[in-house]
């Protein structure tokens, strides 16, 4: 079974000449225009389609944010492009075609939430993914784990602002409150 949130790579239509590289920039424009796009072309002469504006930066983008704030965005997202490409074993929060998070965006919060939960996330997780020999004595607890599912879930509105499930408050809800508290809670007792 093919995995649905696996992304199609196409090439863009056309030569490699600058009138069609425009063209072919205002033809693949992401979703929500949150990306800008550069077109250029491969060392074999084949279009290539480069994010500008990278997607992992669009919370952080925010002038009102302090930079702490900044900062734990970056670790969120460090967070999301792991699950994304080591458990999903997708393309990375940057080049995955929005579609396939934004077709069961339900399913694929769920998903999320529920790696949160039953995951042991090392406090500072950047340097023990860089050192793999560290053996982490700290993790994430519910407040920081909730941190990083707000951050994704704002993440995800901003780039997929039409998507209907963020009408459905219950669902949302079900998602990223209580029921997320007493998980995380139950699962963290279990790991003791």
């Amino acid at each position: 079974m093919q995995n649905p949130y696996a992304s199609k790579k196409t090439a863009p239509p056309g030569g490699g000449n600058s009138a069609t590289q425009a063209e072919n920039a205002n033809n693949t424009a992401t979703n929500n225009n949150v990306n800008d796009n550069i077109m250029g072309t491969n060392n074999d002469g084949s279009n290539i389609n480069r994010s500008a504006t990278a997607r992992r930066h669009v919370l952080s983008r925010d002038m009102s944010r302090a930079s702490r704030t900044i900062l734990a965005d970056q670790s969120a997202i460090e967070v999301l492009d792991y699950y994304l490409t080591h458990i999903l074993l997708v393309e990375g929060i940057d080049d995955i075609e929005l579609e396939f998070i934004s077709d069961d965006m339900e399913g694929y919060l769920t998903g999320y939430s529920s790696f949160l939960c039953n995951t042991n996330i090392p406090v500072n997780h950047k340097r023990y993914l860089e050192n793999p020999e560290l053996v982490p004595d700290k993790f994430l607890k519910y407040s920081g784990l909730h941190e990083y599912l707000s951050k994704e879930i704002n993440l995800l509105k901003t780039l997929c602002s039409d998507n209907e499930f963020w009408d459905d408050e219950e669902g949302l809800a079900n998602i990223s409150e209580a029921k997320f508290k007493r998980a995380c809670q139950r699962s963290q007792a279990k790991k003791r």
